[in-house]
């Protein structure tokens, strides 16, 4: 039985946007997946964003989401790197 993949856009702030060089990527994913499972894609389709996806908040429809929370596919998911200024 072949597993259907699924693009899922993540939108991407600060440091994130500038490494990638765009406002978002998109990764394909088997789902429903959890919040991991989509960093681990990310990491391995993008690895220029590789370094900054442990250090950074991702957010299901502009609430915080945790490692364990499941994606179904129609979430705006957001990756938002550590923020500095003053």
């Amino acid at each position: 039985m072949e597993i259907s993949q699924t693009p899922v856009t993540i939108l991407l702030f600060a440091l994130a946007k500038e490494k990638a060089g765009q406002s978002s990527v998109s990764v394909s994913v088997s789902l429903p997946t959890s919040v991991r499972e989509l960093k681990k894609k990310l990491a391995s389709e993008h690895p220029t964003l590789a370094p900054l996806i442990a250090i950074s908040r991702f957010a299901m429809d502009r609430s915080f989401a945790n490692d364990n929370q499941t994606i179904h596919g129609k979430e705006e998911i957001a990756m938002i790197p550590p923020v500095s200024g003053g």
